[in-house]
């Protein structure tokens, strides 16, 4: 069973209440009309703000999904321990706020403040936010400006800085691999474009192929002109045993023959007798000397011989300067080759050295690389942000907001004058 007298004490002050609020209505209503006005004076004419979003997803990277692997977005306990990827993207969160980030954005979009000068990281602080998800790997980053382009520029100029930067983080070149390593990678790397240029220039200009075939017909020439020439010689050594079997046939053979014939048989001397009236001399002969047809034979064959041994013998020689020509030319060709196909390998061994060298240092930043890729993970911008087309609502809500404070604040003030009325 309750107190009465307990509840009628509640009834009373209640009472008491209600009575001072009708008492003083009009001050109440007024507090609250002029509240209700001047924050509808206030909201119309503060400049509507605008706000773009975009959205940046922080990957693992191979070695993390390896030897650390990621829970499902959203996923996992709450209780289960903190990974390290997890402390990574705090990290991340961490880093899109610093200045260095925020000093790129201004100078990528060339920010102002109002009175024309570089706007600073603090103005420019104020209008970014951050938002995400515990436990997830999507940041969602935000701008807020009173012109709708400029907070979309804003926000996905941050966002691209970010991941700028976090490749730069990753790369090595603001915290990364020391400056020796680097300084030797890029030497490698122009000694090794130098050299493998410099075997392209060497190929260009000497025309090795080009130099191996001619090298190939000339020795095939050569090859022809010997074959000529032993032919020749063969020839030579026939005509000129030819030549011997004729002299020894025509020296046998007398050059010249001698025919006797009875002095009548001369049909000149018959024609003389008779008008001469010669006669007694039938019984006489004579003598006559004729070329032998045999030795003519002989010694126009030998002629013939000997021309063309005498050819054949002239072709000999002109085989012999020609093929001794061909093998000064052949071996100095052949030497050049030689000598370019050294230059060639020590090139081609120089880039080898170079390429070696190159792909140390190269192996050396991609070990630094995956260290970093393991402690920061991979940056990447899924979703830029867009033009907004709508400001930031909620005019009714800040009407309506100042409408309740000024409620309670004009009950409060009727309460704290009543009691003090009271009091004296």
């Amino acid at each position: 069973m309750g107190n009465p007298q307990v509840t009628q004490e509640d009834e009373i002050d209640l009472r008491e209440y209600i009575k001072v609020i009708i008492k003083r209505k009009k001050f109440i209503l007024s507090f609250f009309s002029i509240a209700i006005i001047l924050a509808a004076i206030i909201v119309s004419v503060t400049p509507k703000t605008y706000k773009a979003t975009a959205t940046i997803m922080i990957t693992p990277s191979a070695i993390q999904s390896v030897f650390s692997p990621i829970k499902e977005l959203g996923g996992g306990n709450a209780g289960d321990k903190a990974s390290p990827w997890d402390i990574s993207i705090a990290t991340h969160v961490n880093l899109l706020k610093s200045n260095l980030v925020l000093e790129r954005t201004i100078e990528k979009l060339n920010l102002k403040d109002r009175s024309g000068r570089e706007m600073a990281i603090e103005d420019l602080a104020r209008k970014l936010s951050i938002k995400k998800a515990i436990g997830e790997s999507v940041i969602e980053l935000e701008a807020t400006d009173v012109d709708p382009q400029e907070a979309s520029n804003i926000v996905n100029a941050w966002a691209e800085q970010y991941v700028e930067y976090s490749q730069e983080l990753v790369m090595g070149e603001i915290n990364g691999i020391g400056d020796f390593v680097m300084t030797q990678f890029e030497a490698s790397q122009k000694d090794l474009l130098k050299a493998e240029e410099a075997v392209k220039d060497f190929r260009k200009s000497n025309k090795l192929d080009l130099m191996g075939a001619e090298l190939r017909m000339k020795k095939g020439k050569l090859n022809g002109y010997k074959n000529e020439l032993d032919g020749t010689g063969l020839a030579i050594k026939t005509n000129e045993e030819t030549l011997h079997g004729l002299k020894e046939q025509i020296a046998k053979q007398k050059k010249y023959i001698i025919l006797s014939k009875a002095i009548t048989d001369d049909a000149l001397w018959q024609m003389s007798s008779k008008e001469d009236g010669l006669s007694g001399l039938d019984k006489k002969g004579l003598r006559s000397e004729d070329i032998n047809p045999i030795y003519q034979d002989l010694e126009t064959r030998i002629v013939n011989g000997e021309i063309e041994v005498n050819t054949l013998k002239a072709r000999e020689e002109l085989l012999n300067k020609s093929i001794g020509s061909l093998i000064g030319e052949t071996k100095e060709l052949d030497d050049d080759i030689l000598q370019k196909n050294f230059d060639l390998v020590q090139l081609t061994r120089q880039v080898s050295i170079f390429k070696r060298s190159y792909d140390d240092f190269s192996n050396k930043i991609q070990e630094s690389r995956m260290t970093k890729e393991a402690q920061f993970g991979e940056v990447k911008i899924v979703s830029p942000a867009s033009l907004p087309s709508y400001p930031i609502g909620g005019k009714m809500k800040k009407i309506f907001l100042a409408g309740i404070i000024s409620l309670i604040g004009g009950l409060f003030l009727t309460f704290f004058v009543e009691f003090w009325q009271k009091g004296q």
